[in-house]
């Protein structure tokens, strides 16, 4: 039995995909048990507090654990405190539900939470999990420049032999060539693998109209059900004069536009041109027109209680921090793996 520690030098890299991608394959020639050690996004179900990507994962998996082993350790600030206070060491009992679900397996996929050092002060980095479970660990490095080889190297001064690759992820087309043809070399003389090259997707990245109306809490004054599941790459700030707006809206497909709710001017221009939705801003809902046209043409209006800037920070973050949860976006993602990770050397670094 074998345990994979999937890691990242950095949060938001994309290790919850990554671990469910490399789960769905190995699930197709082996006995598979899935967990996330440390979870950070508390849900309760069935009065137990269960981290919401664990869930998620191995339903879609398809295991029958019970969900109370998926994420033995729940991080809040309640429990940093606490934990800080009483010096208590919560490995045991992360060891414990471990040895639970390796029974009877072949190999259990182990997520990580945050970077690698995240939860150091409590003993349950990344690294004390993996040194705990005895895992291998594949690390998944998000691109941002070259330096990015800065804390690939780090880690595996501490892993040691413990880490058997990486997976650079996000990588955009115009940096590809350096990446393979630089960083990979690099990398190499230090002896460390790199498995995958993960292009960047903008769909993947793609918020839908319905994820973006609950992260803003906004309401949803007209548009159908339908189009709230449509995936939404561009966004616009309408600031301008509607002359302006209109040749600019004219020059951005599929967009969602962002503006005040008294700024009836740019929402008219924005109804005028290829728009998915329209936010407004501010609490002030629309006039009569813009709401009448918008339902004629079944464009979402949603209406939000902060400021513009605010706003677009906070579409930024979600963006940021997107979490893939629908069928057609991991099917995509499945497809994106297996042209540009190499699965048949991973499995053979696992002795699969």
């Amino acid at each position: 039995m074998v345990c994979l520690y999937i890691g990242s030098t950095k949060p938001y890299s994309g290790k919850s995909l990554t671990s469910l991608i490399i789960s769905l394959k190995l699930k197709e020639r082996k006995r598979l048990a899935y967990f996330k050690p440390v979870g950070t996004l508390p849900r309760k179900v069935k009065g137990k507090f269960i981290d919401e990507d664990a869930l998620f994962i191995n339903k879609y998996l398809g295991l029958k654990e019970d969900i109370s082993l998926l994420s033995p350790v729940i991080r809040t600030r309640g429990t940093i405190l606490k934990l800080l206070k009483e010096r208590e060491s919560l490995v045991p009992s992360i060891k414990k539900t471990f040895n639970k679900l390796s029974s009877g397996k072949d190999i259990v996929v182990a997520s990580g939470v945050g970077s690698l050092e995240s939860g150091a002060s409590l003993g349950i980095s990344g690294i004390d999990v993996a040194k705990a479970l005895k895992a291998k660990v594949l690390l998944v490095s998000l691109y941002t420049d070259e330096l990015i080889a800065d804390g690939i190297i780090l880690a595996k001064e501490l892993l040691k032999d413990a880490l058997i690759g990486v997976i650079i992820n996000k990588v955009r087309e115009d940096r590809i060539d350096d990446v393979k043809k630089i960083i990979i070399p690099s990398l190499s003389r230090k002896n460390i693998k790199v498995l995958g090259v993960i292009p960047e997707d903008k769909i993947l990245e793609a918020a839908s109209i319905e994820e973006l109306t609950e992260e803003l809490n906004g309401k949803i004054l007209c548009g159908s059900r339908e189009k709230g599941k449509e995936l939404v790459k561009n966004f616009s700030v309408g600031a301008m004069s509607m002359e302006s707006a209109l040749r600019y809206f004219r020059a951005l497909p599929d967009k969602v536009v962002i503006t005040g709710g008294d700024r009836s001017d740019i929402q008219l221009a924005a109804l005028e041109t290829d728009t998915k939705a329209i936010i407004l801003t501010g609490k002030l809902y629309p006039n009569s027109l813009v709401l009448s046209k918008a339902k004629e043409m079944g464009i979402p209006l949603i209406l939000v209680s902060t400021d513009t800037l605010t706003t677009v920070e906070k579409i930024d973050e979600l963006l940021g921090k997107m979490r893939v949860r629908s069928k057609t976006k991991i099917e995509r993602a499945e497809k994106l793996f297996a042209k540009n990770l190499n699965f048949p050397l991973l499995f053979k670094d696992l002795k699969l």
